[in-house]
């Protein structure tokens, strides 16, 4: 409505999305959150870990509670 607002209330719960190839894709940094009514999968495990440029072996295939 154009006028300035000093706090807000969030009606639905939203997520930050990711994308697998996070220095070159569209994700929450492109488009922004995620209803969470838009979700339609889950996560079942880590495929690929990655810190500080070392692959995590010991997070290969390990399953999402």
């Amino acid at each position: 409505d154009g006028k300035i607002a000093s706090t807000y209330t969030f009606k639905k719960n939203y997520y930050f999305m990711m994308g697998d190839n996070r220095k070159a894709t569209a994700d929450s940094r492109a488009w922004g959150f995620l209803p969470e009514e838009n979700i339609i999968g889950k996560v079942q495990c880590v495929l690929f870990s990655n810190f500080k440029d070392k692959f995590q072996w010991n997070r290969l295939l390990k399953s999402v509670d």
